[in-house]
């Protein structure tokens, strides 16, 4: 999650995550879910749309730069 956190606006693959911690695609995805109880692509989806929310409501930033800072 961490690796995901600090890669928010990156569109990183699920591939190249299971590649950092040497296990295969499925193998990462299943554990993820596991873990969270949720599948790996809809947690990075979910921890998107709260940095958004967060920017939205603290900042004073404009909408195209909270776009930009919570990726694709």
């Amino acid at each position: 999650m961490e690796y995901f956190e600090a890669r928010l606006s990156e569109d990183i693959t699920l591939n190249q995550v299971a590649k950092e911690l040497g296990l295969s695609p499925s193998r990462f995805a299943r554990a993820f879910r596991l873990s969270t109880g949720i599948p790996p692509y809809r947690w990075r989806t979910q921890a998107r749309v709260q940095k958004a929310k967060d920017l939205l409501l603290k900042e004073d930033e404009r909408l195209r730069s909270i776009a930009i800072l919570c990726g694709p």
